[in-house]
């Protein structure tokens, strides 16, 4: 059955804001400016196993906040829902324990399925949480994707991107992010030899998955979108100071 490792939890996290040390990739980034305490939990199984070959395995890190019961539980519901790849006719699970047994029952031994919430700013008027996914079936590659998730913790309340946006602003976005697209490409140097053909074969695309970061908005695509896959999840970066009159001044007061 799945381990649970909890060593260290609410109590310590509470006085430290640290997060608890972890062998999956991308580490969360907890940010240490007065972090609401939360713990990351991790946890694991293996499911069937080829005769000389590779076993299935199904590692979950979360997060859980101290006393935020409805935060934890849209969480772990993006995570289950980011899960549904698993099966061929694709239903919501109901539980981590739900997501174990059809994992061991039925995920082929070459199957590796990471879910974790990586949080990325934790501070007492807003949480930045990244709802991760990589699932590797078979083959050269795997397949990863990524979705923000932005909360208002004295409101208790998930922003959405409408949340976030002036009415009638949406085309001053598309814009900026447009001329974020530019930049993201002339900074990849030797990677791009012509921009302009890597443009016709990779062309923009909007995205309101985005991040309130401290230092600028980030808007993250997922893989195959703007580029290739070795390109990995191209992330735009928009300055806030450029998104005054596109988003709602509370909003960037937050924010920065």
């Amino acid at each position: 059955m799945i381990r649970r490792l909890r060593s260290a939890l609410l109590a310590i996290f509470a006085v430290s804001g640290a997060s608890l040390a972890t062998p999956l990739p991308a580490p969360a980034v907890v940010s240490t400016t007065t972090p609401l305490p939360f713990a990351e939990i991790n946890q694991s199984t293996t499911g069937q196993c080829s005769p000389k070959g590779p076993c299935a395995e199904l590692h979950v890190r979360f997060a859980e906040f101290a006393n935020q019961p409805a935060l934890n539980q849209y969480l772990t519901q993006t995570l289950l829902e980011m899960s549904t790849a698993l099966q061929e006719k694709p239903s919501k699970f109901e539980s981590f324990n739900q997501l174990e047994s059809y994992f061991w029952n039925h995920a082929s031994p070459q199957t590796t399925l990471y879910l974790q919430a990586n949080v990325l700013r934790s501070q007492q008027e807003l949480v930045v949480v990244e709802a991760l996914r990589y699932i590797f079936t078979g083959g050269a590659h795997g397949e990863t994707d990524s979705h923000y998730v932005n909360w208002l913790a004295q409101e208790d309340k998930i922003l959405t991107f409408k949340d976030m946006l002036l009415p009638g602003a949406q085309t001053r976005f598309e814009l900026l992010l447009q001329k974020a697209h530019q930049q993201w490409l002339e900074s990849q140097g030797n990677a791009i030899d012509d921009i302009q053909a890597f443009k016709q074969n990779w062309p923009f695309q909007s995205s309101h998955n985005v991040a309130l970061m401290p230092d600028a908005l980030h808007v993250t695509y997922a893989r195959y979108t703007l580029a290739p896959g070795s390109f990995g999840q191209p992330t735009l970066t928009i300055p806030y100071s450029d998104l005054n009159g596109v988003f709602k001044p509370e909003i960037l007061k937050i924010a920065q």
